[in-house]
């Protein structure tokens, strides 16, 4: 019954905004401190 509902189209089109949204902005995180390492010489050192 739970499964059924989870994987119904309007979640499943509201999961996948939701993840698109969220994997953007850890993209954009990531450039983000990877430019600051590159400019700082970063905290791990690379």
């Amino acid at each position: 019954m739970h499964e059924k509902y989870i994987v119904s189209p309007p979640n499943a089109y509201l999961l996948f905004t939701l993840l698109s949204f969220v994997k953007k902005d850890f993209y954009l995180f990531l450039l983000f401190s990877d430019y600051n390492e590159g400019k700082h010489g970063g905290i791990t050192g690379s």
